[in-house]
């Protein structure tokens, strides 16, 4: 650089931020990898480099900044309560513990009575409520791990492997309406909502199936 080395304008900028730092460099010298660890640059990038490889770098370095601010202001937050009243903690605690038995309890409805399947990007089922395991006529051994073809689809409409290939082209919600044979072959309708869901690299991840029976 024209007027201080690139470390040089690390050392500025730590000196008023506390953001990840990330270095396209040239150098390979071990003094400067160990000057540059010291400063606690988070990511090196060797030149030559390409605009992609810089956007993944970054969208890495992004994530993981954001969870480490979020475990550091919940940290701070939970001390300054305990200096100020710790009265005050307690009720946090005691929120928090209600905030978990109330997410807990909606799981529990949620498992029982509502039909979903969460699905990887390459059509693998990881996830599946009660409901839609008694409605498919299928033991959880049967579903877990397997493949989401073994959804029979009955009847004319796209079928739900085209629709993930659009939700994903698209990066949309998908709704629809499919015909599934359960395991007895009785053929099932359902109104189907496709969601998709993303990893901690901001990729899409796979999808989240809601379905509501038609009668």
């Amino acid at each position: 650089m024209p007027k201080m080395s690139g470390l040089d304008l690390a050392r500025e900028i730590q000196q008023i931020s506390d953001v990840p730092i990330l270095i396209t460099t040239a150098y390979t010298s071990t003094e400067y990898m160990l000057d540059a660890l010291d400063l606690g640059i988070k990511k090196f990038i060797n030149k030559p480099v390409t605009i992609n490889r810089i956007i993944q770098d970054i969208e890495k370095v992004v994530v993981q900044y954001r969870k480490e601010k979020t475990v550091k202001d919940i940290a701070k937050t939970l001390i300054t309560k305990t200096k100020n009243d710790s009265k005050e903690l307690n009720e946090l605690v005691v929120q928090n513990k209600e905030l978990e038995k109330n997410l807990t309890y909606y799981k529990q409805l949620v498992d029982r009575y509502i039909p979903m399947m969460t699905v990887n990007k390459n059509g693998e089922i990881l996830e599946f409520s009660t409901k839609f395991s008694e409605l498919m006529g299928y033991e959880e051994d049967e579903l877990m791990g397997a493949s989401i073809s073994i959804l029979k689809e009955n009847g004319g409409g796209a079928s739900i492997q085209k629709e993930m290939l659009e939700a994903i082209h698209k990066k949309t919600t998908i709704d629809s309406v499919h015909h599934f044979k359960s395991k007895d072959d009785e053929v099932l309708k359902f109104k189907t909502k496709m969601v998709l869901f993303y990893g901690e690299d901001l990729l899409i991840a796979g999808y989240n199936f809601y379905l509501e029976i038609i009668a």
